[in-house]
Parts: structure tokens; sequence; C-alpha cells
């Protein structure tokens, strides 16, 4: 048999294996039979499922595979690629994510810079919603008070359990530059400056070209890439979508509270893109092919 009639009937075989997957949910004989399926055969089922919630409600046998750390992590690289699954697994929050979700993604070469550390550090936690009753009882200015409404709208590393964020943070300690990380800065502000954001076109080309090594570097040695974009439609159908969809989000901040990038970020990347299309090879090399 040749190569190409091999990969037809694996096709062919996958495909009548999902086929008997959609009905498992209603079809008794077919959930147990598909209960037989070796755990390695389930997980790459799962794979190539946007949501495998369905496939969980099957049986013990399948919410065991699909709540696997290693099925996790392999699914959030799988549909997110290695730059955006520990983003992605973040945002999703607890209970999809724990510490050996993290450590799988970590094993799986899963992206970590030291930008997602300091977008990770703006977004965790809950802030004290009575406090902010008691400020918005009195009259503020509308600028004040929008600003402290706002803060009702819980940040998108606000659902992390603090053992998963602290894992997280030492894994970054680790790998960049200890106690001297600068987990208050802001990366995506320094690439702007670096590839001279402020300068207009005719004058941009020279100064980045000056600064070529130092976003290099940024690039190489802490990891520098873009959160991913904000979707199109903030709520629709999502995996998980049980855990995120009640999670409003504020267009307005900057970084924006949901984690995604906004255009002005975006914009920033672009222009450095166009000033220096090689920039895309250094980010390509370096895994980030999402870019």
């Amino acid at each position: 048999m040749s190569d190409m009639d091999s990969s037809e009937l694996n096709s062919e075989l996958f495909n009548s294996l999902m086929i008997r997957c959609s009905f498992a949910v209603f079809t008794t004989p077919t959930r147990n039979n598909l209960d037989g399926l070796a755990t390695e055969l389930k997980a790459e089922v799962i794979l190539h499922l946007g949501n495998p919630i369905p496939l969980a409600r099957c049986s013990r046998a399948w919410y065991a595979t699909v709540n696997s750390p290693v099925t996790k992590s392999k699914w959030l690289i799988s549909r997110y690629g290695e730059t955006h699954a520990l983003f992605h697994a973040v945002r999703m929050g607890d209970p999809f994510i724990n510490v050996d979700v993290v450590e799988c993604l970590f094993a799986q070469k899963a992206h970590l810079s030291r930008y997602f550390i300091q977008r990770l550090i703006l977004g965790f936690g809950k802030y004290d919603s009575r406090l902010i009753g008691l400020k918005l009882a009195h009259p503020l200015d509308p600028v004040r008070n929008k600003s402290i409404q706002n803060k009702f709208r819980n940040p998108w590393a606000s659902n992390l359990s603090f053992d998963v964020f602290s894992r997280i943070l030492k894994e970054g300690h680790d790998r960049f530059d200890g106690n001297d990380t600068p987990v208050r800065g802001n990366d995506m502000e320094l690439f702007y400056y670096l590839s001279a954001g402020p300068l207009v076109i005719s004058e941009a080309r020279k100064k980045l070209q000056d600064n070529i090594n130092e976003i290099e570097t940024l690039i190489w040695r802490y990891k520098f890439a873009p959160l991913p974009p904000r979707p199109n439609m903030q709520i629709g159908f999502k995996p998980y979508s049980h855990i995120e969809s009640s999670r409003n989000t504020n267009f307005d901040d900057c970084p924006p509270s949901d984690g995604y990038e906004n255009v002005r970020q975006l914009n920033v990347i672009a222009r450095a893109i166009l000033l220096c299309p090689e920039l895309v090879n250094v980010w390509k090399q370096n895994g980030c092919h999402e870019i």
C-alpha cells in the first residue's frame, strides 16, 4: 500500500471514529464501545475537538482522559500554539488549570516570556468590592467614578489559584534574571521605544537599526512576544465557556484587563515589522510561529 493510500485510510478511520464519538453522548452501547479505546487514541480524538466537554460526560473513563493534565496541555498547544497556550490556560483559570497542567505545559515547551510575567502580575487577584462600593457612594468626578466602576470587572488572571500563580512566577524567576527581573516593567512599552515608536517613519528606520541588538536580546533572551489579539466575538461557542463567559471586559484599559492585546499594541508590532521584516524570522527562530 502506498503512503498516500495509507494516509487516506487513516483519515477515513479517524473520521469514522469522530462520527462514533458524536453519537456517544446519546447512545449507551456506542459509549461503552468507545470506553475500550486506548488512552492514547482517546487523547488524539480530544485534540481534534474545539470543546471536549461533551466527551467528558460520556463516562468516567472519558472524564479522566479529558481532565488529565497531559491531555489538557496537549489540547492547549494543539489549539492555540506554543506561544499562546499558557495565556489561554491562565485565562480559563480554576478549575481548568492547576500546577500539574502548568508543569505539563512547561515540559512540552509552552512559551513563557518576561512580558507574560509582567502582565500576569497586573492581572492576578481580585479587587475589594466592598471598598469599591463605599467609594462609589460618595460624589466623584466622572473620570474618577468610571475608573472605580471599572474595577468591578475582574482582570484576566483573577481566577487563578495562588499555587499556580507562584509556580509560574518561580519559573520566570529561574529563567530570567531572578530577583532583578523587572516584574513591574512593560516589555511591550520597551519594545515600542526600542523600535522607534515615537518617531515618524522616515526617522524610525535608522533608530530601530541602532537598537536592533537590544531588540533581538529582548526576543531571544527574554522571549518577548505579544499576547494574542482579542477575538472578534468575546462571548460565543468557546471551550470551557462556562468558566469564563461571565467575565466582563473593559476595552479602555491599557494594558487591557481581559489580557488580550489591543489595536494600539498590535500596531507597535506591525510597525516594527514594516520597518524591519527580518524581525519575523527572529521570532520564528525563537519558536514564536504565531507572530
